[in-house]
């Protein structure tokens, strides 16, 4: 049986952000004691201070993904869809949405997934699927992880589900998979992924 695998958020990744962020949020201040404009050195220090302590917050969030032999619990942004076990999975897949790349689930039963979530959350991955956007997308970008890596990890454990159910779930059935899938819309990101675009 598979052990539970939680993917956390790169320390080093989230330090530099704050590292970043305060001295943005510096500079602000020093434009401001310097005699620079008012308006700019105010909206620079309130704006990049807030960032900073959004940094710091997150680092005490439950990690963005766990993996268990059951299911997984996607808290990877607003619109994280939370526990969803691997019998209520289709398939698994890799999207690119406004050149960031996520791990997207189609529910096997979409209506039951958002009867399952709390009305607020609901109604944003409504505006997802009206939007073409699969239910559940899984953003990696806090933990440094590749996606398609990730991806076929969460592939191994519905897999080994299967097996240990007897579920006999065919892929073909299935639909889509992580093993060379890839889909590109330019629509833009979909409503409630919420985090910034990766630097470098």
């Amino acid at each position: 049986m598979k052990q539970e695998l939680r993917i956390t958020r790169s320390v080093p990744r989230q330090l530099a952000l704050i590292a970043l962020c305060i001295f943005l949020a510096g500079l602000g201040v020093y434009i401001l004691y310097t005699g620079g404009s008012v308006a700019l050195g105010i909206v620079d220090a309130v704006f990049f201070a807030a960032c900073a302590a959004v940094f710091i917050w997150q680092m005490f969030l439950p990690a963005p993904l766990v993996l268990g032999p059951e299911g997984f619990t996607d808290s990877s942004s607003s619109a994280g869809a939370g526990f969803v076990a691997w019998r209520d999975v289709k398939s698994i897949f890799i999207r690119k949405l406004a050149g960031q790349t996520f791990v997207s689930v189609e529910p096997a039963d979409t209506e039951a997934f958002l009867s399952a979530l709390h009305p607020a959350k609901r109604e944003v991955v409504r505006a997802n699927i009206a939007a073409g956007f699969p239910a559940i997308n899984i953003t990696l970008q806090a933990t440094g992880k590749k996606p398609g890596q990730v991806c076929a990890i969460m592939q191994e454990y519905r897999d080994a589900w299967e097996a240990a159910a007897g579920a006999g779930i065919s892929k073909e059935a299935g639909g889509k998979s992580c093993s060379g899938r890839e889909e590109d819309l330019s629509q833009g990101s979909p409503p409630g992924i919420d985090n910034p675009p990766e630097n470098g």
